[in-house]
């Protein structure tokens, strides 16, 4: 993980349908962290607070879990993982669920992919194959939650070629990363308060699932995997966290009875007008709800040559109705940005901080993507040659772009009908590869989530800049079947 230094040098923070037998599935889980390394920077106290944040969080589970066991820097080695996993798991059967949590450093390189196991004197990496090993032991299905940099690699997602190949297909595992493969993964640290700090994403984790259970769109009690991946992925904007597979259908991640629903925030209900901005526009709208008085502070970081610029943060308070608290009501806010440095277009981050008894809390943020106002666009879509869905393959499909923009991808068959929209008029966010580009993924479904039929096919890709239209298309691609020859 990157570290940031907090701006205000105190802490911060975010009826049930199970897939199984709900008389016979037995929750478990295992949480494990590390602070301490010694080839990477101590994160000190980061990962020892996304474990109990992560602990309160399922202790919290209208489920119940009849276990969830800790573990705080006492792995150092993949054999000892194997060991406490073998325990810990012990007794699972094919009813039951299992997730496992990891908070801690990871790498990608040409050599080497994995997450850093550690106690500050001992240390090993821990890689994707190892991982997927220990998981196929244990019995039922499989949740793995990764709050890593670059762990989007142990899925293949968030890399600069459409090579997807991973050791975790299989329909009894979903995998969620805070960070695609090639990206950091934020965190925040206090200088004032030495035991505050954490990620990012766990904290919008842990906030949007639990307390006001802001992910639970239909507001059935059940946060499935689909809801809390798509609300945390609107709402963080330092990294693009990816998960596997792309549907994971109505499988909960977290339920909890109405009764037990905790305060209100003090604000909810972030709303932007429109996070897709020209070189010609400088305005952001949004608006939110105040429950109770309460200060507010923005924070606006840029991303300049490839990385946020943390060390140059606007971060100011917000005086619009007075110095003090804002005082209950809905708000309608308008933010100006600054020019882009020696271009007209990029990307910038705004995040929202509540600050009571002089602990902030973050809100929410949104990523901004500001596009030219014309001119060209150097627009490419690349694909493999084929995949099969029915054996839990996706096709990863790598969109190369000048600059930031708007996407429309549609799968297409050799008649050139459309078979599957993955975004229309998508705004593209940074990944840190040699070049822009943006990543999707179709796991063969079409657009009434029926698998799609052996053949032929294309991706066409649409963008829009200024009153320029620009149309890109695959090389044609096969979707196989388990039962035809490849």
């Amino acid at each position: 993980m990157e570290r940031l230094i907090a701006f205000l040098l105190a802490a911060l923070l975010l009826p049930f349908s199970p897939p199984k037998n709900q008389d016979t599935c037995v929750l478990r889980a295992m949480l494990i962290g590390s602070d301490a390394f010694v080839t990477q920077e101590n994160t000190y106290p980061v990962a020892q607070n996304n474990l109990k944040n992560m602990q309160t969080l399922l202790q919290s589970d209208h489920r119940r879990y009849q276990d969830i066991s800790i573990h705080y820097e006492t792995i150092t080695a993949p054999d000892r993982l194997q060991a406490e996993m073998r325990h810990v798991f012990a007794g699972c059967d094919e009813n039951d669920i299992s997730l496992i949590y990891f908070s801690t450093h990871g790498t990608m390189t040409e050599s080497e992919t994995g997450l850093y196991l550690s106690d500050g004197s001992a240390e090993t990496l821990l890689s994707p194959q190892f991982l997927a090993h220990l998981l196929s032991d244990i019995p039922g299905t499989k949740i793995l939650i990764l709050d890593a940099c670059n762990s989007g690699a142990f899925i293949g997602k968030g890399r600069n070629d459409t090579d997807l190949f991973h050791p975790f297909i299989g329909d009894d595992i979903y995998v969620i990363t805070s960070a695609s493969a090639c990206e950091a993964s934020w965190q925040w640290q206090s200088t004032q308060h030495g035991t505050s700090g954490g990620s990012y994403f766990t904290a919008l984790l842990t906030d949007l699932l639990s307390g006001y259970h802001a992910a639970d769109g239909n507001k059935d009690n059940t946060v499935t995997i689909n809801e809390a991946f798509s609300c945390i992925r609107e709402n963080i904007a330092s990294s693009t966290p990816q998960r596997y597979p792309e549907d994971a259908a109505d499988f909960p991640l977290y339920t909890y009875s109405t009764g037990t629903v905790t305060e209100q925030p003090a604000i909810s209900g972030l709303t932007f007008d429109d996070t897709l901005l020209s070189a010609e526009e400088s305005d952001v709208y949004f608006s939110f709800t105040v429950h109770r008085e309460t200060q507010l502070y923005y924070q606006l970081v840029y991303y300049k040559e490839g990385k946020w610029d943390f060390d140059n943060a606007a971060f100011f308070h917000d005086t619009q109705e007075s110095d003090g608290p804002l005082l209950p009501g809905r708000k309608q806010r308008k933010l100006s940005l600054a020019p882009q440095t020696n271009e007209d277009s990029g990307y910038v981050m705004i995040q929202l901080f509540s600050v009571e008894d002089e602990v902030p809390v973050l809100i929410g943020g949104r990523l901004l993507c500001v596009q030219p106002s014309g001119g060209s666009m150097q627009l490419q879509v690349e694909t493999a040659d084929g995949f099969d869905p029915c054996a839990g393959e996706e096709m990863c499909i790598l969109v190369s772009h000048d600059t930031p923009c708007a996407l429309s991808v549609t799968v297409r068959n050799a008649s050139g009908k459309s078979i599957r929209r993955l975004a229309y008029a998508q705004p593209t966010r940074p990944l840190q590869f040699p070049s822009p580009a943006t990543t999707f993924y179709w796991d063969g479904k079409d657009n009434q989530g029926r698998m799609a039929a052996p053949g032929k096919y294309y991706i066409q890709v649409q963008t829009t800049l200024g009153d320029t239209r620009f149309t890109a298309e695959s090389d044609p691609f096969v979707l196989h079947t388990v039962s035809e020859e490849k």
